[in-house]
């Protein structure tokens, strides 16, 4: 095994872990419930602890990973979020509701370490013509862990109880820091921050960025959206019991890892694409969603409306590595690479926030005006995601040259060093 190798895989494993930690407690929300002994709104407090802290600390995350190192951060936060969890273990054997919330709180902050630093660290390890694929494999991991956790917690909680189902988490982030800690340190990075050119303007913004994170956000609760809700429509309008629902939800996740790979890879392959693909895989999800709410209108048979949620759920969970890979480059081709960890940072806030805040939102929407106008509603909103990627690649478009090669992974044997004032994806 190479020592880049070493490094991919010690960063993806750690990712399995975080998205554990970060998408795993639902998978144990009755049965944490019942331990507890408090209602379905407390249950909601206890189970976005953990992201809600993560949105309040990542960027710092990023911060710290820009000024100390990537791998410095992990072995902070990792051990931090370890800790958390078993005195979250401790405090559900207590039955302390708000010694429990605090914990989990603690575990979110700590595990966003990763969410800031892990895309930083993959890109560090690689050349640039593999980020598409690596960034994909990164954010596959993320439904990957998910199932992991299902997969595992759900048996402990049934056998044991709730408590030991949080020691296994703390566990898992355990052994992801000893693999941090194996993988980094034998791995030579390709490029360290301190070797990034900066700009002579000193922090300038990245241009385009701003459109990014719209369109990002915009997607972001399309998925959120879809993913939270996807087995009560199932099983509510379409009519499968609770069991075949959760196995096609987990069929649907298992596709999605599948997907962002894929994307991933084409991203690599064809220079300069990242931004359209980001745009085809909005107008995919808006075609689904809108087609969902058609259905709903026009009370289409159980299984036309149960495949073109499974497909929607699939669309709309695709685009996650592409924009990483997209923000990756748009910080290296501006020479901000120093700046890494506080882009993927904000990148992570704005996604955050959509995680956080369109559960409830559309709980609200579904109860008032039923599936077929939350549907639509969800398409409107990936539309605005579409409209702000096109403008971005719109924008972007302008600045390429014909004397300049599309992408800064293929260099000119003739070309130098672009010098332009607004530097792009393809400068």
């Amino acid at each position: 095994m190479t020592r880049p190798n070493a490094a991919v895989v010690a960063a993806l494993s750690a990712q399995l872990a975080v998205s554990a930690v970060q998408q795993g407690l639902p998978t144990i929300a009755p049965a944490l419930q019942a331990e507890l002994r408090i209602d379905m709104p407390a249950v909601g407090v206890l189970l976005g602890a953990v992201n809600a802290a993560g949105a309040v600390t990542v960027w710092a995350w990023g911060g710290g990973a820009d000024r100390f190192g990537d791998r410095r951060m992990l072995l902070v936060g990792l051990p931090v979020a370890a800790m958390a969890l078993t005195g979250a273990a401790a405090a559900v054997a207590a039955r302390s509701p708000a010694a429990v919330a605090c914990a989990l709180a603690a575990a979110g902050a700590g595990v966003a370490a990763g969410t800031a630093a892990l895309a930083k660290a993959l890109t560090q390890q690689v050349a640039p013509a593999r980020w598409g694929l690596v960034l994909g494999a990164r954010q596959a991991a993320v439904p990957a862990g998910a199932l992991l956790a299902a997969a595992l917690l759900a048996p402990i909680t049934t056998t044991v109880n709730v408590g030991a189902a949080m020691l296994a988490l703390a566990v898992l982030v355990t052994m992801a820091t000893l693999t941090i800690a194996w993988g980094l340190s034998t791995a030579t990075p390709r490029s360290k921050p301190d070797a990034m050119p900066i700009p002579v303007s000193g922090r300038r913004r990245l241009p385009g960025l701003g459109l990014l994170l719209i369109g990002n956000g915009c997607y972001c609760v399309a998925q959120t959206a879809t993913m939270a809700w996807a087995v009560t429509a199932w099983h509510s309008t379409a009519g499968l019991d609770t069991a075949t629902a959760a196995n096609l939800f987990a069929a649907t996740q298992a596709v999605s890892i599948v997907v962002r790979l894929a994307l991933g890879r084409l991203g690599d392959a064809r220079p300069g694409s990242d931004v359209p693909i980001l745009i085809g895989a909005g107008v995919c999800t808006m075609a689904l969603l809108g087609a969902l709410a058609g259905a709903h209108r026009l009370e289409a048979p159980t299984a036309v409306v149960a495949g073109v949620l499974a497909g929607a759920t699939v669309a709309a969970g695709s685009w996650n590595g592409t924009a990483f890979a997209t923000s990756t480059r748009l910080a290296n081709s501006a020479a901000a690479g120093h700046r890494l960890g506080r882009v993927h940072g904000l990148q992570n806030t704005v996604l955050f926030a959509a995680v956080g805040l369109t559960p409830p939102v559309a709980a609200t929407v579904i109860t008032h005006t039923g599936w077929a106008v939350t549907w639509a509603a969800l398409a409107v909103t990936a539309a605005v995601g579409v409209a702000a990627h096109v403008q971005l690649h719109r924008r972007l478009l302008p600045t390429r040259s014909p004397a300049t090669p599309a992408d800064p992974r293929i260099p000119s044997a003739r070309s130098t060093p672009c010098a332009s004032s607004a530097p792009t994806i393809s400068c």
